[in-house]
């Protein structure tokens, strides 16, 4: 088993409340510690490509939430590359 970790979980913002947050993501990074001290595999995430994404949600889904992280996030829109 791989266990996906990175420094970053702890940055992503929730609001108050929300199960996501910095703590939660401590606890599970020092798990990944405690993986890897004992000779398994952990490894930093990689995003996914529009393939990937395609693998396990529709397209019309994929359009959905670029458009959504796009109204949310303005300046991405400008950085974003083109959807293929």
């Amino acid at each position: 088993m791989i266990i996906f970790s990175s420094d970053r979980f702890g940055h992503h913002l929730t609001p108050p409340g929300h199960p996501e947050r910095p703590e939660r993501a401590e606890v599970l990074q020092r798990v990944a510690s405690r993986w890897a001290a004992r000779g398994h595999a952990v490894e930093e995430p990689v995003a996914a490509t529009e393939a990937d994404l395609g693998r396990v949600h529709t397209a019309a889904h994929i359009a959905a939430m670029r458009s959504a992280l796009d109204a949310a996030v303005p300046t991405r829109r400008a950085a974003a590359p083109a959807a293929a």
